[in-house]
């Protein structure tokens, strides 16, 4: 495709209502409880209330359909995620290879509109050669191979950390197929930085949420609030350290909301001097309690580390990199050039 042509399918000036945009998503976005499927929700949820017909395709593994995708949506249709332990031994990442279909490719093939492909985990198929000529764009969620390593230093299981160690490396080589879509859409400025270095046409696109006007009392609060999905171990030590580290002898309180924490995170929390549970009720219109409700990684908290994995690196003293994975400097050509064989290549592995 041109440049001339490129920048027309970019700039069209027809209404809203009769463009099309195909969405291939990670997961099931409703209910949009946790992390980038808040971002995926809303972002659709907006382009419907301005017309754009939205062709929503959803990787699924454990959350069902939901019926109110389909009032949002031109069109909704659901792929199961291949999970196991023999997509550990592929060559592509874990959440790379899982995300593969080729009746979700029968479907895309059926018209010209343009494509999203929410994260580097839906990109499979960014490269195939038979969308060569159609205007893809990417929602960048996170620099993946540094938010796996945040991961890595988090975990405690030996298997887990492995896994997330070696996801690293695979992602770090897989991220130069990036260079096929025509916009990078990061989420935060960080990001656009780092995505800056490495490709062309980034775009910084902060997180689609619920919230569209400020609520918020006049005055200064007298605590602080945490959000995040506990489950994960990263956000589940940053919560420790700040139970631990930072709020131990302070007079603030502070208020603690997610999902799946640990045992010892609650005995902590229990044992905290300044904390309120009622708090957190009346901050977050959920049940009474500090450990509740859900998280998205990129929202801003009034604390003083940051919550985004890359964030939490800093603060607790420098990046974490595992060994042996390459140094963040710009792509080669030539490493490029070797990456645009590797779809066909795995295809024909993968006998897709």
């Amino acid at each position: 495709m041109g440049h001339v042509k490129r920048r027309r399918l970019l700039r069209s000036s027809k209404p809203l209502s009769e463009h099309h945009l195909h969405i291939v998503s990670f997961d099931v976005p409703a209910p949009p409880n946790y992390g980038g499927v808040i971002d995926v929700y809303y972002k659709v949820k907006a382009l419907s209330e301005l017309g754009v017909k939205v062709h929503l395709h959803c990787f699924q593994y454990g959350r069902p359909k939901a019926k109110e995708l389909d009032r949002l949506c031109h069109s909704v249709n659901y792929y199961p995620r291949k999970q196991g332990k023999l997509q550990l031994f592929n060559s592509l990442p874990y959440v790379v290879v899982g995300r593969r279909s080729e009746i979700l490719m029968d479907r895309l093939l059926k018209d010209d509109h343009p494509i999203l492909f929410e994260g580097l985990h839906c990109c499979f198929h960014l490269g195939d050669p038979r969308l060569n000529g159609r205007l893809r764009l990417v929602r960048a969620h996170n620099v993946e191979h540094d938010y796996y390593a945040a991961l890595a230093k988090a975990e405690s299981n030996t298997f887990r950390r492995g896994y997330f160690i070696n996801e690293a490396r695979k992602l770090q080589r897989f991220e130069p197929v990036l260079s096929e879509a025509h916009r990078i859409l990061a989420i935060s400025p960080k990001d656009q930085q780092y995505f800056d270095a490495h490709f062309h046409n980034v775009v910084h696109i902060p997180a689609f949420h619920a919230v569209d006007k400020v609520a918020v009392p006049d005055g200064l609060g007298d605590y602080a609030f945490y959000h995040g999905a506990l489950g994960v171990a990263e956000n589940d030590q940053a919560a420790l350290f700040l139970v631990r580290k930072v709020f131990k002898d302070l007079s603030v309180k502070l208020v603690i909301a997610g999902s799946d924490a640990s045992l010892e995170l609650k005995r902590e929390v229990a044992r905290m001097p300044n904390g309120d549970p009622s708090l957190g009720a009346r901050s977050t219109g959920e049940r009474a309690a500090h450990l509740s409700g859900h998280g998205h990684q990129t929202e801003a908290v009034a604390l003083p580390i940051h919550r985004s994995p890359r964030g939490l690196q800093y603060a607790h003293g420098g990046r974490y990199r595992p060994e042996g994975t390459v140094p963040r400097t710009r792509r080669s050509r030539k490493y490029a050039r070797e990456h645009q064989g590797l779809h066909e290549r795995t295809r024909e592995r993968l006998r897709l």
